[in-house]
């Protein structure tokens, strides 16, 4: 990636942050992150919580650049990131209740060798 392109992508992130936080309450946070998946293959993110929340979405950022750069405003990538936060609150606590009940999970839990090697470096 071009020195060039890699600050027009970091410009773009840090643009949509500042404006999603602008459009969401005080009590909201927002971060970008680079989210580090199986085998390192890393993903740019961005995570909106609200205070004392156990469990937040990760909204995956390639996609809205490729959006932008197809001419979609930033405006409108902003407002879908939000709408995307908003449609997870209440889902969270749902999800956790039930993820955290070992009974009702254990039989559901499988186990993939992704890539040894690769992922001893972490």
């Amino acid at each position: 990636m071009e020195k060039e392109e890699s600050y027009e992508i970091q410009r773009f992130f840090d643009e949509n942050k500042k404006m999603v936080r602008e459009l969401l309450p005080l009590d909201y946070d927002v971060e970008l992150t680079l989210d580090v998946k199986n085998n390192n293959h890393e993903k740019d993110a961005m995570i909106i919580w609200k205070s004392k929340e156990k469990m937040i979405p990760t909204i995956y950022m390639s996609h809205f650049y490729k959006e932008y750069c197809n001419g979609v405003s930033i405006e409108k990538i902003v407002k879908e990131i939000v709408n995307i936060s908003r449609k997870s609150e209440g889902k969270n606590e749902l999800i956790l209740t039930y993820i955290t009940d070992f009974e009702r999970i254990s039989g559901r839990i499988t186990y993939q060798l992704i890539n040894l090697a690769m992922n001893k470096e972490r």
